[in-house]
C-alpha cells in the first residue's frame, strides 16, 4: 500500500541540495512531493512558513514528513513511521530516534524529549550514549524532535508548521505542543532512525552556558508558550533571572558569560515580538504536565554535560579495580540519593539554632537609644563627622593628640553606605547577624575543605559557637566580631588567589584581609610578612593585589604605629576589664577566663570554669584523631597544624606582654585576634578528622562519635552563654541620653567650644576626664591614643609620665577637688572648662567638696550626674581666646572653624586650650606665626586683625589617606571579573599550566 508524503525542509536551517531531493524521492517511494520554507525575500518554488499550511501540495498529500538541511534518514525510516502513525486514531505525531555518527558506532542524540515546568529542555539521552536498543519500544513522550517527525497532512492545514522563530532544540518542543493542545498524542517509533550532522543543538538545557544564544533559546520558548494576557509578566520574572545570573557570573570571575545573560536580557522585547505569531491565547493546566521531567532530572543532564569531554581529575584513578566500597562512593558521579528537604538542611538547622541564640542573647539591645558599654564605643555619630576624622590626623579626646583614625573606622564608613552612613545601626544589624551570619559564611567557604554538606554545617557551627566570638559579642568587641565574620573569606580567597594566580583573585583576597587585619592589628605584622614571604616564593606580580589594599587601609595608621609599637597590641574599642585566661584556657578557645554566674549557683566553688572547659575537649579530640588519621590531606592537616599553634602562641605573648586594665585606664592586649586564628585551625583539624570519607568499622566509629560529640558540645556552650546573657546581663546598653548634659553640649557644640570636666571615684581612685560631645563615641576611641599611655619593655609595662598638658588638668582636678574653697576658675579657663559634671557613681564627699569651690554654680542633676557651671567675673569662658598683652582674655567665636579678630594693638596672642601643634591658624590667608603660651597653641596677631580660619588638616595626611582609598577602590575593581576566566589552571611548582579539554572526537566522513 502507497501513500502521498511531503517532505517539509526549512531552507532558513541551511541550503538542500537539489541530488539530495532526488536520493529521498529515489529511497523512499512514499515521498510525492516537496516544500520548502523560508522567511527570508520570496523566491520560485519557496513559500513563507504562513502559507504553508494552504499550500496546494499539501491538499494532495497524506502525510508530512518534516526533515533538516542534513539530515539522514535510514530507507527503512519512513515506513515504521506511518505504520506507527497509523496504529491509533489520537496520534498526532511521531518520531524516529535521531543519531549522529561517532567514532566507531553511531551516537544518539535524541529519543523523545521533555521539558522541566519551567520551560527547560531535558533530554534523556546522555551524551555519547550509543543505540543498543534501549529505545526500541513504543512509548508517549512530550515531544520529538523535528527532524523526521511524521504528522498527518490535515493537522498541519490546521496547525501549521513548526516556528522558524524558535532554534532546532525548542522547535519540535513547541510544535508537539500545538499537537498535544489539538487533543493528539506523540509516540516514539521504535527502529526509524534519522541521521543529523551534529548533536550540540539537541542536547539538554546547560549551565554554565555554552553559548551566547542558548540562553535566547530558552527565553523564546517560553515566551511562545506564555499566555498574551501574562507575557509582560514573563518578560519580567526572565529579566530578573537574567540579572541575577549576570551578577553570579561577575561573582563567580566569569565576565563573558555575564555578557550573554545581559545580552539576552537586553534582546527581550525583540523575542517578544518573533514569539507573537505562536504564543497561545489560552491558559490553564497543561495536560502534558505529566510528562514534564523534574528539575532533579535537569540537573542531572546538566552534570553529564559538564562531565562530557572534561579531562580526569589530578587524583582521579586511571585504571586499576575500585576495590572498597568507600571509593566506589568517592569516584561515582551516579546520583543515588534524593534531593535532601530545605527544612532537614544541615545549614538550615545551623541557621536556626544560631538565629535563636542570637535572638535571645541580644534581644535588650533592640529599641531606642545609643549603643554603648563594655569595649563598644557609641556609634550614633554623623558619616560626615566619621570621614572627617578619617581625614584628619587628630584624636579630640581630653586636649587632644596627633593621631590618625582606626583603620576599622574606615571600614565601618565603607559597610555604612548601605545604611545611609547610620553606624550605630550597622552594628545592631551586624550584631543580631553575627552568629547566624558567621555560620553561613564558613559553611559557604569550608566547601574547599569538605564537600559534603553534614560535615560543613557542622564545621559552620562550631565556628559560630566559638567561645571567644561569643563573649567579643557578649562584651561588644567590635574588632574581634568583624575579624571572626571575614576570617573565612579571607582565607577562602587567598587560597583561591594562590591558586589560580590571578590579580583579581588577588585583589578580593587582599580586600578580605584588610577587614581582617582592621579588626585584628595584633595580626597586622604576622600576616603581612607572610604574605611577603608568598610573593618571594610564588613570584608572580599579580598577587601583590594581597597586600596593597592592607597597605592602602592601614598607611595613614602605619606611620604612626611605628612609633608606638604597643599599638600592635591594643584591641579596637574602649578599654573593658577581663580576666586574663591561663595557656591551657588560651588552648581550649577561651579568650578570658572562663565563668557562668548560672553554673556557679548549681555547682561547687571552682567548678565551673572545669565545666566549661570540658565542653571543648571534643575539639582537642578531633585534633587528635586528624592527626593520627593515615588518609588525610596533608597540605589541609599542615596548615590547620600551624594555624592553631600559632594562634596558641600568639595568645600567649598577648597574655604575658598585655598591660593590664589599671588605675590609669590602660587597655589590655585582649587574646581574640589570636583566637582568630586558633579558630581556623580547629576548623581545618575538624575537617581532617571527618574528610575524606573512609567506610571501614572504625573509621564510622570515629566519624559518628565527632558528628556526635563535637556540634553537642558547641550547642552546650551556646546555650550557656545564651542563659549567662539572659540572667547575668549583657555588658552592652541602650541609653537615650547623649554624652554630656543638654546645656553642656549646647555650649560644647557653640561657638564658644566649651568643655566639661567629668568626675568620678572608682575603688577609692579618683577619675577626671575632660569630654567633648565627641567623648565615648567612636570618633575619641583610636587604639594609637591607649598606646601611646604605654611604655616599659616587653614584660615591664607601665604608663607614661604625664606631659604638661595632663599635669595642667591634673593641677585643675587637684584643686577643684581639694575641699578647701580655692578658686581654680583660672585653671579651668585654661582647659576650656565651662561645666563640671560629678557621677551619681562617685562618694558623696566628692561632690561635697567641689560644691565649696569658688565660683561654680550648682545647675541641679541631670542623667549624666550631678552638674555644676564655671561662673567667670569676665568675659566667658572660650576655646578660642585672644590674650592682650594686659593680660586681658577675650573670647573670640568659632563657627565652621572661621573667626574674625578686630583690629586693635599689637603684641595680642590667639590661644586655643588645647596641646600645642594640633591645629594651625590662617589669617587673611597667610599662616600665623607661633608664639609661647605653654603647653597650648598659640598665634601672634597682627595689629590689623582680619578674618581667618582654624585648620587640623594635614596635606600629608590627606594625601595619604585619600591615596589609600583610592588604591582600596582600584583593589575593588581589580577584583571585579573582568577578562577572561574560564579557563582553569593546574599549578605545578611556581608555574601556573592552563588545562585545554581534550578536542571532542572527529565525526566520520560519508
Amino acid at each position: 500500500m502507497s501513500f502521498a508524503v511531503t517532505v517539509v525542509v526549512d531552507l532558513d536551517d541551511g541550503p538542500i541540495a537539489p541530488d539530495r531531493l532526488a536520493a529521498l524521492r529515489r529511497d523512499h517511494a512514499d515521498v510525492t512531493g516537496f516544500l520548502a520554507l523560508s522567511s527570508g525575500p520570496a523566491r520560485a518554488g519557496v513559500h513563507t512558513h504562513a502559507e504553508a499550511a494552504s499550500a496546494p501540495v499539501l491538499e494532495r498529500s497524506q502525510y508530512v514528513w518534516f526533515l533538516t538541511p542534513g539530515a539522514e534518514p535510514d530507507p527503512d525510516a519512513l515506513p515504521l513511521l506511518i505504520e506507527a502513525l497509523n496504529t491509533a486514531e489520537t496520534l498526532g505525531a511521531v518520531g524516529p530516534v535521531v543519531t549522529t555518527a561517532g567514532p566507531t558506532a553511531p551516537l544518539l542524540v535524541s529519543a523523545g524529549v521533555t521539558t522541566t515546568p519551567d520551560g527547560l529542555r531535558v533530554n534523556p539521552v546522555t551524551p555519547g550514549e550509543t543505540d543498543a536498543g534501549q529505545y526500541d519500544r513504543r512509548q508517549d513522550v512530550l515531544a520529538v524532535d523535528v527532524p523526521g517527525m511524521l504528522v498527518p497532512a490535515a493537522l498541519v492545514r490546521a496547525i501549521g508548521v513548526p516556528s522558524p522563530a524558535l532554534d532546532p532544540a525548542y522547535r519540535g518542543i513547541e510544535y508537539c505542543r500545538r499537537i498535544r493542545a489539538a487533543g493528539y498524542r506523540i509516540e516514539l517509533a521504535p527502529g526509524a532512525v534519522v541521521a543529523v550532522p551534529e548533536a550540540g543543538p539537541y542536547r539538554s538545557s546547560a549551565r554554565p552556558l555554552p553559548s551566547p544564544r542558548a540562553l535566547r533559546e530558552e527565553h523564546r520558548y517560553r515566551l511562545a508558550l506564555t499566555p498574551r494576557s501574562r507575557t509582560t509578566w514573563t518578560m519580567v520574572r526572565l529579566g530578573a533571572a537574567a540579572l541575577l545570573a549576570a551578577l553570579g557570573c561577575l561573582l563567580a570571575n566569569d565576565p563573558r558569560r555575564a555578557a550573554w545573560n545581559l545580552r539576552a536580557l537586553l534582546a527581550l522585547p525583540a523575542d517578544a515580538r518573533a514569539t507573537a505569531r505562536v504564543r497561545r491565547t489560552r491558559s490553564g493546566r497543561d495536560p502534558a504536565s505529566v510528562l514534564f521531567a523534574s528539575r532533579h532530572a535537569l540537573e542531572i543532564a546538566r552534570r553529564e554535560l559538564r562531565d562530557d569531554g572534561e579531562p580526569a581529575a589530578e587524583n582521579e584513578r586511571d585504571a586499576g579495580p575500585l576495590d572498597t566500597a568507600g571509593e566506589v562512593a568517592r569516584y561515582s558521579t551516579i546520583e543515588v540519593a534524593g534531593r535532601r528537604s530545605l527544612l532537614l538542611h544541615p545549614l538550615t538547622a545551623v541557621l536556626v539554632a544560631t538565629g535563636i541564640a542570637s535572638g535571645l542573647m541580644l534581644h535588650s539591645l533592640a529599641g531606642p537609644g545609643a549603643l554603648t558599654g563594655g569595649a563598644l564605643p557609641r556609634l550614633d555619630v554623623p558619616a560626615g563627622a566619621v570621614l572627617d576624622r578619617i581625614l584628619t590626623p587628630v584624636d579630640r579626646q581630653g586636649l587632644g593628640s596627633a593621631l590618625p583614625a582606626d583603620p576599622l573606622l574606615t571600614v565601618l564608613l565603607i559597610a555604612a553606605l548601605p545604611f545611609l552612613g547610620d553606624l550605630d545601626l550597622l552594628v545592631r544589624v551586624l550584631w543580631f547577624a553575627a552568629l547566624p551570619g558567621a555560620a553561613l559564611i564558613m559553611y559557604l567557604c569550608a566547601a574547599r575543605l569538605a564537600p559534603p554538606a553534614g560535615i560543613r554545617g557542622l564545621l559552620a557551627l562550631v565556628w559560630a559557637c566559638s567561645p571567644a566570638l561569643l563573649l567579643a559579642l557578649l562584651e561588644g568587641r567590635l574588632g574581634t566580631v568583624v575579624a571572626w565574620l571575614l576570617a573565612p573569606v579571607a582565607c577562602w580567597a587567598l587560597e583561591r588567589a594562590v591558586r589560580l594566580r590571578r590579580a583579581t583573585a588577588a585583589a578580593g583576597a587582599g580586600l578580605a584581609l584588610a577587614v581582617v587585619l582592621a579588626g585584628a592589628p595584633f595580626l597586622v605584622l604576622p600576616v603581612t610578612a607572610a604574605l611577603l614571604v608568598l610573593l618571594v616564593v610564588l613570584r608572580r606580580p599579580g598577587l601583590v593585589w594581597t597586600l596593597l589594599p592592607t597597605l592602602g587601609l592601614f598607611a595613614p595608621w602605619l606611620v604612626s604605629a611605628v612609633r608606638h609599637l604597643d599599638v600592635f597590641l591594643t584591641n579596637p574599642g574602649a578599654p573593658f576589664d577581663f580576666a586574663t585566661p591561663a595557656s591551657y584556657e588560651l588552648g581550649l578557645g577561651y579568650a578570658a577566663r572562663p565563668g557562668s554566674a548560672l553554673l556557679d549557683q548549681w555547682l561547687p566553688d571552682g567548678a565551673t570554669p572545669w565545666i566549661l572547659l570540658a565542653l571543648m575537649l571534643p575539639l582537642l579530640l578531633a585534633g587528635a584523631l586528624a592527626l593520627t588519621r593515615v588518609k588525610n590531606s596533608l597540605g589541609l592537616l599542615l596548615a590547620s597544624t600551624v594555624l592553631y599553634c600559632a594562634g596558641l602562641a600568639g595568645g600567649i605573648v598577648q597574655s604575658a606582654l598585655e598591660a593590664g586594665l589599671t588605675a590609669d585606664r590602660l587597655i589590655a592586649s585582649y587574646p581574640g585576634d589570636s583566637l582568630l586564628l586558633m579558630g581556623l585551625g580547629a576548623v581545618g583539624l575538624i575537617a581532617c578528622a571527618l574528610w575524606p570519607a573512609d567506610f571501614d568499622r572504625a573509621s564510622r566509629l570515629r566519624s559518628v562519635s565527632l558528628r556526635i560529640l563535637v556540634p553537642g558540645a558547641a550547642l552546650l556552650v551556646l546555650g550557656v552563654f545564651t542563659a549567662q546573657s539572659l540572667l547575668g546581663g549583657l555588658a552592652l546598653t541602650r541609653t537615650p541620653d547623649s554624652p554630656l548634659p543638654a546645656f553642656a553640649t549646647e555650649r560644647a557644640t557653640g561657638p564658644l567650644g566649651q568643655r566639661t570636666l567629668v568626675l568620678d571615684t572608682r575603688d577609692g581612685q579618683l577619675y577626671g576626664e575632660l569630654a567633648g560631645p565627641g567623648t565615648g563615641t567612636v570618633l575619641t576611641t583610636a587604639t594609637l591614643h591607649q598606646a601611646q599611655r604605654i611604655g616599659g619593655g616587653p614584660f615591664d609595662r607601665r604608663p607614661e609620665p604625664l606631659d604638661a598638658a595632663d599635669t595642667a588638668l591634673a593641677t585643675a582636678i587637684g584643686g577643684l577637688t581639694a575641699g578647701d574653697g580655692s578658686d581654680v576658675r583660672p585653671a579651668l579657663q585654661e582647659l576650656a572648662v565651662g561645666f563640671v559634671v560629678v557621677r551619681d557613681t562617685a562618694e558623696d564627699s566628692l561632690s561635697r567638696d567641689v560644691s565649696v569651690s569658688t565660683g561654680l554654680t550648682r545647675l541641679g542633676d541631670s542623667a549624666q550626674g550631678r552638674l555644676w557651671q564655671v561662673e567667670t567675673d569676665g568675659a566667658p569662658i572660650s576655646a578660642v581666646s585672644l590674650v592682650h598683652p594686659d593680660g586681658i582674655v577675650e573670647p573670640v567665636e568659632v563657627h565652621d572653624g572661621a573667626f574674625t579678630i578686630p583690629a586693635g594693638e599689637d603684641g595680642r596672642t590667639l590661644v586655643v586650650s588645647e596641646r600645642a601643634g594640633l591645629t594651625s591658624v590662617r589669617l587673611g590667608g597667610a599662616p600665623l606665626p607661633a608664639a609661647e603660651a605653654g603647653w597650648r597653641t598659640a598665634h601672634a596677631v597682627p595689629a590689623a586683625g582680619g578674618s581667618g580660619t582654624l585648620e587640623d588638616r594635614r596635606a600629608g595626611h590627606t594625601v595619604l589617606a585619600v591615596t589609600g582609598l583610592v588604591v582600596l577602590g582600584l583593589a575593588v575593581i581589580t577584583a571585579l571579573p573582568f577578562g577572561r576566566s574560564d579557563a582553569p589552571l593546574r599549578t605545578g611548582g611556581s608555574r601556573a599550566v592552563p588545562v585545554r579539554r581534550a578536542a571532542p572526537p572527529r565525526r566520520a566522513e560519508a
